[in-house]
């Protein structure tokens, strides 16, 4: 199957119930379409949507302040993993955020070994555990920290 280009753009108005969605599939506990929508005027927030054929394929939304950057979620719909768009998105928000930032933090399932590799793929360390961070079911966070040269 030849693999169709995306366009990754900030997240508007008309993006938000399709982001819910897939934060709805990917996690067992989503944030609400409510709270993605207070993101659009969030000074501090910055979504980013990949797009295709005009569909919500993924989304990563960060809340940044102090020269450092929070990963608060990023997920692809099931039917367009695997094809490089997390990290895409990932790349798209540094670049976005390039010359603000120093630091990037997040957390992971420890279980989930995909979101890991492509993690360090793209530089992240593991720099601590959060014990039962996740709940539904119950697991710890793996905290994972990324330095960037601010211009």
């Amino acid at each position: 199957m030849p693999q169709r280009d995306e366009t990754i753009l900030l997240m508007e108005a008309c993006h938000v119930a399709q982001v819910a969605a897939i934060e709805q599939a990917c996690f067992s506990e989503p944030w609400s379409e409510a709270a993605f929508r207070s993101e659009l005027t969030n000074p501090q927030a910055l979504t980013l949507v990949a797009l295709r054929e005009g569909q919500v394929a993924g989304f990563v939304n960060i809340a940044f302040a102090a020269e450092t950057a929070d990963i608060n979620t990023v997920a692809v719909g099931a039917a367009y993993r695997r094809q490089g768009i997390g990290k895409r998105l990932l790349l798209a928000m540094e670049a976005w955020m390039e010359g603000q930032v120093s630091s990037y933090f997040l957390e992971v399932r420890q279980s989930n070994a995909p979101a890991i590799a492509l993690y360090q793929s793209l530089g992240y360390r593991q720099v601590g555990v959060r014990p039962r961070y996740y709940h539904k079911p119950d697991e710890d966070g793996l905290l994972m920290r990324k330095d960037v040269e601010k211009g």
